[in-house]
């Protein structure tokens, strides 16, 4: 995997199957990887086996999770995870080593994130996180993600920390049935269904400006970087299509934060 100066995205070799996660509907796996400077940690990785349209998923969930990362989105770091044939082949589990088989190349990856939970639909969101969870809305919201619902949350909690996961179904503006104006869009339907979206309110003190300003920062550097670090193989077909449309559209919205984000912020204090 070739890789540029600016690469925002981290290449890793799997080297270790240690299990498959307890929940997501996508089956991801728990494997021991390590990178090029020799060191090794654990790592979330999807098959592209277990995908629907792979290597869209990829490029929607990288692109994501590099967007969120940029604006300080607390959200595990994204990897490019290389799959080798002999690496799959000495899986013991049958299911697994069919599909990690089947999925020999360049997966998308992230960093596991231990220590900790899921976030529940009843709990309380504490004062101290009010601010990250806010901001997460902005982020879903500038994503165009409807996936991070009450029912299911893609969100992991620590005692100072909201940990944003699972954005393979961002960018919902490229699907066949959006928005009529997306680059506007204040998506304020995502109101009830968005797993903070009834933690906050009128009385709860929080604020926006740190986002809107990230967002407002986001330059044509940070596209190149995007386009340069994104693996070749996860380009092929609508995928590649996928990832300029999206660039696009991410200026689009940058461009117009100043209408769309009052509305969000609007709602979300209501």
């Amino acid at each position: 995997m070739t890789r540029s100066s600016t690469a925002l995205l981290k290449a890793v070799h799997a080297e270790l199957f240690e299990r498959e996660m307890s929940t997501g509907r996508n089956r991801a796996l728990l494997l021991g990887v390590r990178d090029d400077q020799d060191v090794a940690f654990r790592a979330v990785v999807k098959l592209a086996a277990r995908l629907e349209r792979p290597p869209v998923e990829y490029i929607r969930e990288w692109m994501a999770s590099a967007v969120g990362r940029r604006l300080g989105i607390d959200t595990p770091e994204p990897l490019a995870v290389e799959i080798s044939p002999e690496f799959a082949a000495a899986i013991g589990d049958a299911r697994v080593r069919t599909d990690m088989s089947a999925s020999i190349g360049v997966a998308f990856g992230s960093t596991f994130e231990g220590g900790l939970t899921q976030w529940k639909r009843d709990n309380e969101l504490p004062s101290e996180l009010r601010d990250s969870a806010a901001e997460l809305i902005v982020f879903d919201v500038l994503v165009h993600n409807f996936d991070r619902r009450r029912e299911n949350p893609n969100v992991l909690v620590g005692r100072d920390r909201v940990v944003a996961i699972d954005h393979d179904l961002a960018f919902a503006f490229l699907d066949p049935i959006s928005p009529p104006e997306p680059a506007l869009d204040p998506l304020a339907g995502m109101r009830n269904m968005h797993v903070f979206g009834r933690s906050l309110g009128s009385r709860m003190v929080f604020s926006l400006d740190r986002i809107q300003n990230a967002i407002g920062l986001l330059d044509e550097q940070f596209f190149d970087d995007l386009r340069s670090s994104t693996p070749a193989p996860w380009t092929t077909g609508t995928a590649g299509s996928n990832l300029e449309q999206t660039i696009s559209m991410l200026r689009q919205r940058r461009d117009a934060v100043a209408t769309w984000l009052p509305q969000v912020n609007a709602w979300i204090r209501s």
